[in-house]
C-alpha cells in the first residue's frame, strides 16, 4: 500500500496536468452516467403518469345534509337542511386555514378547486384557486368561461373583486334570470340587478348559461361559518404525481381531520427504479469510453516510470503485485473523483435541470448510486487491468530478471 501512495504523490507532484486530466475524466464520466440515468427514469415515469392520466384528487366531506324538496323550487332542485346529529362542518373559516397550508409549488400546477357551499340552504358551486396561501379567482376557470362562450352579457370577476370578497355575482341560466321567472331567482332577487344572499345585497355583473341555476359569487364574500357539503375536487393541469397526492393527504389530515377523507387514486410507483438493460448498456458504454481515456493517459505515466518499475522488478516484486499496485493507484484516484462527481451532480447540475425534467429529482437513491458506481468501477477496472498487463508484457525494457514470475 505504501508504494501506491508513493506513486500517487509522485504522480501529483511531477505530472499535475495529467493527474487532473485523469481525475476530470472520471468526474465527467460520473456526471454523464447519472444524467443519462435521470433522463431514462424521467422518461419512464412520465410515460407511466401520462398513461394513468389522473388529473384530479377528491376529498369527501363527512357531512349529512338532508335534501328537502320544495314546491317553490324547480322540479330537480332541493333545499339542504343540516342534520342535528352532526355539529361540525368544513366552513369558510376552516377552508381559509386549509388554503394557507398550500405553497405555490403545489398550487401552480392546479387548474382550479371546485366545491359546494351551503348558502341559504341551497348548494352553491364555487370554483377558485389558491395563491400565496389565500383563496383567489381561478384564471383557468375564467378562460373556460370565455372559451366556451358561457357568458351572454356582462363580465366575470376581477382579481380584486374575488380576493377582497366584493359582493358581486354572475348569474347563470340567462333566460330565467332575465325575465325573473326562475324560482331561485325570485327567491333571491330584490331588483333587476341585485340579489339578496345571506342577508347581504350582491350586484349582478354578468349573465351566462350553464346547467346549474345558481349564481357564482366570490368565496371571500361568504359568512365565515358557511358550511360546505359533498366533495372538494382539486383539478390539475397535468397528470398528478404521488408527491402531490401525499402532500394533499397530509394537509387534509392536519387541518380538516375527521371532517374529510381523501379518495384513493391509483398512481405509478414513483420510487420504482428503472434499471433496465438500456440504462445498464449506456452506463457500460460511458464507463468503457472513460476507461479508455483513463488508460491512454495512464499509459503515459507508466512509460515515464520505466526506471522505477525496473528497480521494483529487480528487487523481487512479482508481475502480479506490479499489476495490483497500479490498479490500486487507479482505484485510489478514481473513487474520490467519482464521489466528487456525484456531489457536483447532486448539488449543482440536478438542481438546475430538475425544472426541465420534473421526474428526475427524485430518481436517485443509495441503491441507484451504488449500482451505477459498481458498473462503472468494474468496467473501468477490467479495461485498466488489460491495458496495464499489455503495457508491461510488451515493453522489452521491463523483461528483467529477478522477481519475474
Amino acid at each position: 500500500m505504501k508504494y501506491i501512495w508513493y506513486n500517487i504523490i509522485s504522480f501529483f507532484r511531477y505530472r499535475k496536468m495529467i493527474f487532473f486530466l485523469v481525475a476530470f475524466s472520471v468526474v465527467c464520466s460520473c456526471i454523464m452516467i447519472h444524467f443519462s440515468y435521470g433522463l431514462f427514469q424521467n422518461y419512464q415515469l412520465k410515460k407511466q403518469y401520462d398513461l394513468a392520466d389522473k388529473r384530479e384528487i377528491s376529498l369527501t366531506l363527512l357531512d349529512n345534509f338532508e335534501e328537502v324538496p320544495d314546491k317553490g323550487l324547480n322540479q330537480d332542485q332541493f333545499y339542504l337542511r343540516a342534520s342535528e346529529t352532526l355539529d361540525a362542518y368544513v366552513t369558510v373559516e376552516l377552508w381559509k386555514k386549509f388554503a394557507a397550508e398550500f405553497g405555490n409549488s403545489f398550487v401552480e400546477k392546479l387548474r382550479y378547486i371546485e366545491t359546494t357551499a351551503v348558502v341559504d340552504e341551497l348548494p352553491f358551486r364555487l370554483v377558485f384557486s389558491v395563491k400565496d396561501g389565500e383563496i383567489v379567482k381561478s384564471s383557468d376557470f375564467e378562460k373556460e368561461v370565455e372559451d366556451n362562450a358561457m357568458l351572454e352579457s356582462g363580465r366575470y370577476f376581477t382579481e380584486e373583486e374575488y380576493r377582497d370578497g366584493e359582493r358581486v355575482a354572475v348569474c347563470w341560466d340567462y333566460m330565467h334570470w332575465n325575465i325573473m321567472s326562475s324560482p331561485v331567482s325570485n327567491r333571491m332577487a330584490v331588483g333587476e340587478d341585485t340579489l339578496r344572499i345571506q342577508g347581504k345585497n350582491y350586484k349582478i355583473i354578468g349573465y351566462g348559461i350553464i346547467d346549474d341555476d345558481r349564481p357564482t359569487i366570490p368565496f371571500a364574500s361568504l359568512d365565515r361559518d358557511t358550511p360546505f357539503t359533498g366533495k372538494i375536487i382539486f383539478r390539475f393541469k397535468d397528470p398528478i404525481r404521488q408527491e402531490q397526492y401525499d402532500a394533499l393527504a397530509e394537509k387534509t389530515e392536519k387541518v380538516l381531520g375527521d371532517l374529510a377523507v381523501i379518495e384513493p387514486v391509483e398512481l405509478p410507483e414513483e420510487d420504482a427504479i428503472y434499471l433496465y438493460n438500456t440504462i445498464i448498456m449506456i452506463t457500460v458504454f460511458i464507463a468503457l469510453v472513460s476507461a479508455i481515456n483513463f488508460a491512454i493517459l495512464y499509459r503515459y505515466i507508466l512509460a515515464s516510470r520505466k526506471h522505477t518499475l525496473m528497480i521494483y522488478r529487480i528487487c523481487g516484486m512479482s508481475f502480479f503485485r506490479v499489476v495490483l499496485m497500479y490498479l490500486g493507484e487507479c482505484a485510489v484516484i478514481a473513487v474520490p473523483a467519482y464521489l466528487i462527481g456525484v456531489v457536483f451532480f447532486e448539488n449543482i447540475i440536478l438542481k438546475r435541470v430538475s425544472g426541465y425534467y420534473e421526474y428526475m429529482n427524485g430518481s436517485y437513491g443509495f441503491f441507484v448510486y451504488l449500482v451505477l458506481f459498481g458498473v462503472y468501477f468494474l468496467v473501468s477496472l477490467m479495461i485498466l487491468a488489460g491495458m496495464i498487463v499489455y503495457a508491461l508484457r510488451t515493453d522489452a525494457d521491463l523483461r528483467v530478471k529477478g522477481g519475474f514470475q
